[in-house]
């Protein structure tokens, strides 16, 4: 935690023994860990196929309720490039 909250914390009586007292500062280690870790590296845009249907998604999905041409599962199709979605009904998972 840092200091300044610690402070926060004394002011609002939520630590008992601190009352009234300085706050000696962190120790090596303390400091050490909160050092901030490197980010990645962030890219302009998702990299996407450079041709409609060289990569497509799929996946089968299942409904908790019959709809109203009596299916209980569907698939899904996304095209990488374009972005463009099917969906088939389908009666059976077959």
């Amino acid at each position: 935690m840092s200091e300044k909250g610690l402070q926060i914390l004394a002011r609002k009586n939520r630590i008992p023994d601190v009352k009234g007292q300085l706050l000696e500062s962190c120790t090596e280690y303390c400091l050490a860990g909160k050092q901030h870790a490197v980010s990645f590296q962030k890219s302009n845009k998702p990299k996407r196929r450079k041709h409609v249907l060289d990569l497509v998604y799929s996946e089968i999905c299942s409904m908790s309720e019959k709809s109203l041409r009596c299916v209980y599962y569907f698939v899904t199709f996304i095209d990488d490039h374009s972005r463009r979605i099917r969906i088939y009904l389908l009666n059976t998972k077959r």
